[in-house]
């Protein structure tokens, strides 16, 4: 297996897919299983939408976390209604993911599945994460990539990506604002 998992909801059907490859549009809410079959599907989806190698041997497979609604928000410093969802935390090479996901479509999961898999790439492929810049362009590749492979299974995303102007010398300047 690519990965561990640390699920503890309730199983169901797995994901199923049409004959082009695309995924069908079950409603939410999903199971844990349709959840574990997004995984390999996002995986694949991120590494090659954004041409990084795939990580050595020696980088660890993430690990993929459900956690508590709000545990994410907090991860990340999140106030008010910022609809973050999702993180990659590089200190112990986990996606971390609040339990909610499991309400959206299973396409809406795959492409919040998808942006963290494009931070996972990013570090596993050296990204230093310095310096407002870098942050923000590897935070817009991980949305360019969730957009594209939402409009590749037939949504179109109601939301705009996040922009976040760097001024030089403040640390809110490295946070975006969702």
């Amino acid at each position: 297996i690519f990965w561990s998992m640390t699920l503890e909801v309730n199983a169901g059907d797995l994901v199923s897919t049409e004959e082009n490859g695309l995924l069908a549009l079950n409603k939410a809410p999903i199971s844990a299983e349709q959840f574990a079959g997004l995984l390999p599907l996002a995986y694949q989806y991120a590494l090659t939408s954004t041409g990084y190698p795939k990580p050595q041997s020696h980088y660890k497979d993430p690990v993929i976390n459900i956690v508590k609604e709000g545990v994410v928000k907090a991860l990340i410093g999140c106030i008010g209604n910022c609809g973050v969802l999702g993180y990659y935390d590089p200190r112990d090479n986990s996606i971390n993911v609040e339990v909610t996901i499991l309400n959206l479509p299973p396409v809406e999961a795959g492409g919040l599945l998808v942006h963290e898999f494009v931070h996972y790439l990013q570090y596993a492929n050296g990204l230093v994460f310095e310096g407002c810049e870098v942050r923000r362009d590897a935070e817009l590749e991980a949305y360019r990539t969730q957009h594209n492979f939402l409009v590749a299974h037939g949504v179109t995303p109601t939301w705009a990506w996040p922009y976040s102007p760097c001024t030089p010398g403040t640390e809110e300047a490295t946070r975006l604002k969702m």
